[in-house]
């Protein structure tokens, strides 16, 4: 009661929300494993066992992700994990395909934080300050960055589809509200100059600035959203944030081990 009656009156958005909630959680020592979870989800009986279960299988996860269902058509997939693109843009593994598709325990690249278990000590290792999530990013691709933190230091995630949850997807500001758009765009561009070398960069230059060039565009001319415009030019105005945080990201693993996850992939 205490911690909502300061924290009530005050949007901080999903990244410094969760963060508030994990730095509380984690007071208690007993404390192993911390689940995010968003406002617009039902989970299935067994959820949180089931995710256990699978991070005590696995002892290099740093992160399990459930099957997550679109509530909105229960037969398809809301996500199954992150995916990277090499131009990138982050997506929602499965989305919109068959849910029976998805029925095999594997390793991904990275987790959706809106259902996920993270291990404590994976948190504990990829913390910048008091901060797991980064709050600079307000709302979306948190999660993308924050799987990539966990992969630069050795940690692997992985997908169970025996833990279950449905999703109504962009309850709060909508699927092509403006918020959704600018935090999104702004915040992928955030992503590349904060996670990827240099030399990953150079090398797929032309998709990137093709995938740069082509967001904007999409937005403004299908979407009407101008708000587009703005989300880029403040990534790149406010740019010296991520650069800053870079070179504070713990990096130990091979960037292959991280790069196999990648595809080349344009839309849903």
């Amino acid at each position: 009661r205490g911690l909502g009656d300061v924290y009530k009156r005050q949007n901080y958005g999903f990244s410094k929300g969760n963060n508030i909630g994990i730095r509380e959680s984690l007071k208690d020592k007993k404390v192993k494993y911390i689940v995010t979870l968003n406002n617009d989800t039902v989970v299935d009986r067994n959820f949180l066992i089931r995710l256990i279960d699978c991070a005590k299988r696995y002892k290099n996860a740093g992160s399990i992700m459930p099957k997550m269902i679109w509530s909105r058509n229960p037969r398809l997939i809301d996500s199954a994990g992150i995916t990277y693109s090499k131009n990138i843009l982050p997506f929602s593994r499965g989305k919109f395909e068959p849910a029976e598709r998805y029925d095999k325990e594997e390793e991904i690249f990275g987790c959706c934080a809106g259902a996920c278990l993270y291990k404590r000590e994976a948190l504990e290792v990829i913390a910048t300050g008091d901060e797991f999530f980064d709050e600079d990013f307000f709302s979306y691709c948190e999660d993308v960055d924050l799987a990539f933190r966990l992969r630069w230091v050795g940690w692997k995630s992985y997908f169970c589809p025996d833990a279950t949850v449905y999703h109504y997807g962009s309850g709060t500001w909508g699927m092509i509200g403006n918020p959704t758009i600018y935090y999104s765009l702004r915040n992928n561009t955030w992503v590349m100059f904060k996670n990827l070398p240099k030399s990953f960069i150079l090398k797929n230059f032309h998709w990137i600035i093709i995938s740069e060039i082509g967001q904007v565009m999409f937005n403004l001319i299908f979407r009407r959203k101008k708000i587009a415009i703005k989300a880029k030019i403040d990534a790149y105005k406010n740019l010296y944030k991520m650069l800053k945080k870079r070179r504070r990201i713990k990096r130990i693993a091979n960037f292959e081990e991280i790069e196999k996850f990648f595809i080349l992939k344009w839309l849903i």
